[in-house]
């Protein structure tokens, strides 16, 4: 090599910025999940677990419904948000994105099939609860989000809003699920409304700040 492709070599190379690692999909995916769990047992140390869950009415009817399907809509946009920032993890991601469906399904198309056969709620639902559970479930979606965004910055895919967009469904939606385990309220609106589209509540509402993240976080 001859000096002055040398030269030219060092010179190109002074101005590349450092490659950095990304982590394992799947530490990335236990941290996320990880930080959900701390919240959980947290707001449940604090609030303690409705008796619903021990009914096996509710558990066989619309209610567990919604509890299962909130639970798969959280792990599947979660896994599919890491997975699509990771080249060659295409088939992962839609993987992850066929979950967060089916557990959209279940919370909102098996849910309304099944709440009407449940025992009889106590009296309907309020918009208090509505709005109480909504906020609760995005209060706990903050750290599993952060921790998501986190793992997409250091991945740093060229196409973040859809992922961003999964990153806040998942994480809202492992709200919801750990809120519905405190939560008295069975009224159908309520399951369906506050619990059941909470994901996609999420995803608009954590967008943004997951984004201006994204940007400050990438030096954008």
């Amino acid at each position: 090599m001859s000096d002055e492709t040398g030269d030219l070599v060092r010179e190109l190379a002074r101005d590349l910025s450092p490659v950095e690692r990304i982590a394992r999909l799947r530490v990335g995916a236990l941290r996320v999940l990880g930080l959900w769990a701390f919240v959980t047992l947290a707001a449940v140390a604090s609030r303690g677990v409705t008796g619903n869950l021990t009914d096996p009415a509710r558990m066989l009817g619309g209610f567990g419904a919604v509890l299962v399907g909130l639970w798969l809509v959280g792990f599947g946009g979660v896994v599919a948000a890491l997975a699509a920032s990771v080249p060659g993890r295409g088939a992962l991601a839609r993987a992850g994105a066929v979950l967060l469906a089916v557990g959209a399904l279940a919370a909102l198309g098996l849910g309304a099939l099944l709440l009407p056969g449940d025992p009889s709620p106590a009296g309907p639902a309020t918009l208090r609860s509505d709005v109480a559970c909504l906020l609760m479930a995005s209060l706990v979606a903050v750290l599993p989000a952060l921790g998501a965004l986190l793992y997409v910055v250091q991945a740093a895919p060229q196409r973040p809003m859809s992922i961003l967009l999964a990153v806040g469904a998942g994480s809202v939606a492992l709200g919801a699920f750990t809120t519905q385990l405190g939560c008295p309220d069975v009224a159908i609106r309520h399951l369906l409304v506050s619990h059941g589209l909470s994901p996609a509540f999420g995803a608009l509402l954590f967008l943004l700040p997951l984004w201006l993240g994204f940007r400050r976080l990438r030096g954008a």
